[in-house]
């Protein structure tokens, strides 16, 4: 086997994958770059972790050290791979399962201003939008196409799509911003207005 997931074997062993008779090893690792742990992805689909128990963490955690203002959380590893390829200085995290999420990861985003979720586009992702939504409210959500993930998108549609649906994300934040900073602004001027006409007929 020289492909997986549409993934040419070679091109990722620049992140550590190897390929064993038992199937793809895909090493995790910790902010600082050590080994926290691997995931076999076997020949039938099945997946497990190799080694003894340890907390759960993000994939891709040493991404966060390319810098930048911009980080994009997706929906596992394969997921995380095929942006890492794509754009190789641009940080991702790859959350492992929809139901992984943990609160306590915000923390690694400290340092980014804008954060993206390029999650499935079906109800595991929307729950997972979700779920990360409420730890990170300001958060951008990318919108796949229907049944879409982003793999699906990178592979078949190509880079230049996927800029164009964050762009449409950061378009969209910024829009929402600005409406609720008129819906502020609004307010306090009707405080202004209300005040104007009390001291008008006060004055007659």
């Amino acid at each position: 086997m020289n492909t997986w997931k549409g993934f040419d074997l070679a091109d990722l062993r620049a992140f550590g994958l190897k390929q064993t008779a038992a199937g793809v090893e895909i090493p995790y690792f910790t902010r600082k770059g050590k080994h926290w742990r691997s995931k076999l992805f076997r020949p039938d689909g099945e997946t497990h972790w190799l080694g003894k128990s340890k907390a759960q963490i993000p994939y891709g955690l040493e991404t966060l050290n390319l810098g930048g203002h911009a980080v994009v959380l997706t929906e596992g590893e394969s997921d995380a791979l095929a942006l890492r390829i794509a754009f190789r200085k641009l940080p991702v995290l790859g959350i492992p399962g929809a139901s992984s999420w943990k609160a306590e990861w915000t923390t690694a985003l400290d340092d980014f201003s804008a954060i993206y979720l390029s999650f499935d586009a079906d109800d595991a992702g929307d729950k997972l939008t979700r779920s990360v939504l409420r730890s990170i409210p300001f958060a951008r959500r990318v919108r796949l196409p229907a049944g879409a993930d982003t793999r699906d998108v990178l592979q078949l549609l190509g880079r230049g799509t996927f800029k164009l649906l964050v762009e449409e994300a950061r378009a969209s934040a910024e829009v929402t911003a600005a409406h609720r900073a008129l819906e502020r602004v609004a307010k306090r001027r009707l405080v202004v207005d209300e005040t104007w006409e009390r001291q008008r007929r006060t004055a007659a």
